[in-house]
Protein backbone atom coordinates (compact mmCIF):
# COMPACT_ATOMS: atom_id res chain seq x y z
CA UNK A 1 0.00 0.00 0.00
CA UNK A 2 2.90 2.33 0.76
CA UNK A 3 4.02 1.82 -2.77
CA UNK A 4 0.53 2.80 -4.58
CA UNK A 5 0.87 6.10 -2.08
CA UNK A 6 4.39 6.87 -3.48
CA UNK A 7 3.40 5.91 -6.80
CA UNK A 8 0.31 8.62 -6.17
CA UNK A 9 2.15 11.32 -4.48
CA UNK A 10 5.12 10.98 -7.45
CA UNK A 11 2.82 11.66 -9.98
CA UNK A 12 0.54 14.10 -8.44
CA UNK A 13 3.86 16.06 -8.31
CA UNK A 14 5.26 15.29 -11.59
CA UNK A 15 1.74 16.51 -12.80
CA UNK A 16 1.54 19.07 -10.22
CA UNK A 17 5.12 21.17 -11.71
CA UNK A 18 4.58 20.18 -15.36
CA UNK A 19 1.74 22.25 -17.41
CA UNK A 20 1.08 22.10 -21.14
CA UNK A 21 -1.18 24.90 -20.60
CA UNK A 22 2.07 27.77 -19.36
CA UNK A 23 2.63 30.67 -21.49
CA UNK A 24 6.10 31.60 -22.79
CA UNK A 25 7.52 35.03 -21.24
CA UNK A 26 7.30 36.06 -24.88
CA UNK A 27 3.87 34.77 -25.38
CA UNK A 28 3.36 36.66 -21.91
CA UNK A 29 4.62 39.91 -22.99
CA UNK A 30 2.95 39.52 -26.19
CA UNK A 31 -0.76 38.93 -24.29
CA UNK A 32 0.06 42.18 -21.90
CA UNK A 33 0.50 44.25 -25.66
CA UNK A 34 -2.87 42.91 -26.56
CA UNK A 35 -4.39 43.89 -23.34
CA UNK A 36 -2.72 47.41 -23.23
CA UNK A 37 -4.00 47.91 -26.77
CA UNK A 38 -7.61 46.46 -25.65
CA UNK A 39 -7.46 49.10 -22.86
CA UNK A 40 -6.83 51.77 -25.42
CA UNK A 41 -9.10 50.98 -28.13
CA UNK A 42 -11.62 50.79 -25.28
CA UNK A 43 -10.89 54.60 -24.09
CA UNK A 44 -11.75 55.40 -27.32
CA UNK A 45 -14.45 53.64 -28.13
CA UNK A 46 -16.32 54.64 -24.61
CA UNK A 47 -14.53 56.83 -22.48
CA UNK A 48 -11.76 57.31 -19.95
CA UNK A 49 -13.61 56.59 -16.79
CA UNK A 50 -15.37 54.00 -18.27
CA UNK A 51 -12.46 52.10 -19.38
CA UNK A 52 -10.61 52.36 -15.82
CA UNK A 53 -13.81 51.35 -14.91
CA UNK A 54 -13.58 47.65 -16.86
CA UNK A 55 -9.36 47.21 -16.56
CA UNK A 56 -8.62 48.13 -13.28
CA UNK A 57 -8.54 45.97 -9.94
CA UNK A 58 -10.18 47.35 -7.08
CA UNK A 59 -7.26 48.27 -4.98
CA UNK A 60 -5.26 49.86 -7.73
CA UNK A 61 -3.35 53.08 -7.83
CA UNK A 62 -3.54 56.27 -10.12
CA UNK A 63 -0.82 58.95 -9.60
CA UNK A 64 -1.72 61.41 -12.01
CA UNK A 65 0.59 64.27 -13.60
CA UNK A 66 0.97 66.85 -11.08
CA UNK A 67 -1.37 65.20 -8.26
CA UNK A 68 -1.76 63.28 -5.39
CA UNK A 69 -1.97 59.76 -5.83
CA UNK A 70 -5.76 58.60 -6.07
CA UNK A 71 -6.26 54.99 -4.21
CA UNK A 72 -8.99 52.41 -4.82
CA UNK A 73 -10.92 52.02 -8.25
CA UNK A 74 -14.47 53.46 -7.44
CA UNK A 75 -12.14 56.74 -6.05
CA UNK A 76 -9.92 56.78 -9.68
CA UNK A 77 -13.41 56.28 -11.44
CA UNK A 78 -14.92 59.10 -9.87
CA UNK A 79 -12.22 61.47 -10.45
CA UNK A 80 -11.90 60.74 -13.84
CA UNK A 81 -15.62 61.41 -14.40
CA UNK A 82 -15.00 64.85 -13.20
CA UNK A 83 -12.73 66.25 -15.81
CA UNK A 84 -14.12 67.36 -18.75
CA UNK A 85 -14.39 64.99 -22.11
CA UNK A 86 -11.78 64.61 -24.47
CA UNK A 87 -10.74 61.25 -26.29
CA UNK A 88 -7.55 60.20 -24.72
CA UNK A 89 -5.37 57.32 -26.27
CA UNK A 90 -2.25 55.32 -25.70
CA UNK A 91 -0.19 52.64 -28.06
CA UNK A 92 2.57 50.41 -25.99
CA UNK A 93 6.18 50.87 -26.82
CA UNK A 94 7.42 48.50 -24.66
CA UNK A 95 6.72 45.60 -22.21
CA UNK A 96 8.10 43.78 -19.82
CA UNK A 97 6.41 40.51 -17.56
CA UNK A 98 7.82 38.60 -14.60
CA UNK A 99 8.85 35.05 -15.19
CA UNK A 100 6.29 33.72 -13.05
CA UNK A 101 4.10 35.05 -15.21
CA UNK A 102 1.75 36.96 -12.90
CA UNK A 103 3.11 40.45 -12.97
CA UNK A 104 3.92 42.92 -16.03
CA UNK A 105 4.50 46.18 -17.00
CA UNK A 106 3.93 48.46 -20.22
CA UNK A 107 5.10 52.05 -21.42
CA UNK A 108 4.03 54.01 -24.29
CA UNK A 109 3.02 57.42 -25.47
CA UNK A 110 -0.22 58.69 -25.01
CA UNK A 111 -2.22 61.61 -26.84
CA UNK A 112 -5.72 63.74 -25.71
CA UNK A 113 -7.77 64.89 -27.92
CA UNK A 114 -10.96 66.98 -28.02
CA UNK A 115 -13.56 64.69 -27.28
CA UNK A 116 -15.21 63.13 -30.40
CA UNK A 117 -12.12 64.23 -32.31
CA UNK A 118 -10.02 61.45 -33.34
CA UNK A 119 -8.12 63.03 -35.83
CA UNK A 120 -7.17 66.27 -34.43
CA UNK A 121 -4.14 67.03 -33.45
CA UNK A 122 -3.06 66.44 -30.10
CA UNK A 123 -4.25 68.78 -27.21
CA UNK A 124 -1.35 67.18 -25.00
CA UNK A 125 1.51 64.82 -25.45
CA UNK A 126 2.09 62.15 -22.48
CA UNK A 127 4.04 59.39 -21.27
CA UNK A 128 2.90 56.39 -19.26
CA UNK A 129 3.80 52.90 -17.06
CA UNK A 130 1.05 50.79 -16.20
CA UNK A 131 1.83 48.08 -13.78
CA UNK A 132 -0.88 45.04 -14.83
CA UNK A 133 -1.43 41.56 -12.43
CA UNK A 134 -2.75 38.69 -14.51
CA UNK A 135 -6.21 37.61 -12.32
CA UNK A 136 -7.11 33.21 -12.01
CA UNK A 137 -8.33 33.40 -15.48
CA UNK A 138 -5.42 34.63 -16.95
CA UNK A 139 -6.96 38.67 -17.88
CA UNK A 140 -4.56 41.23 -17.29
CA UNK A 141 -5.83 43.82 -15.03
CA UNK A 142 -4.53 47.53 -14.31
CA UNK A 143 -2.93 47.63 -10.60
CA UNK A 144 -1.37 50.91 -11.15
CA UNK A 145 -0.57 53.71 -13.97
CA UNK A 146 0.92 57.07 -14.16
CA UNK A 147 1.76 59.15 -16.56
CA UNK A 148 4.01 62.71 -17.28
CA UNK A 149 4.38 65.05 -19.67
Amino acid sequence: MWRVLGLLGFLFVITGCSSTSKLSVSELEQSLISADEAFSEYSATHDFATAFNAYLVDNAVLIPVGADPIDGRPNIVQALSGQPPTLVTWEPEGVRVAPSGDMGYTWGKAEVRPDGMPNADPIAIARYLTIWVRDAEGNWKVSMDMGSQ
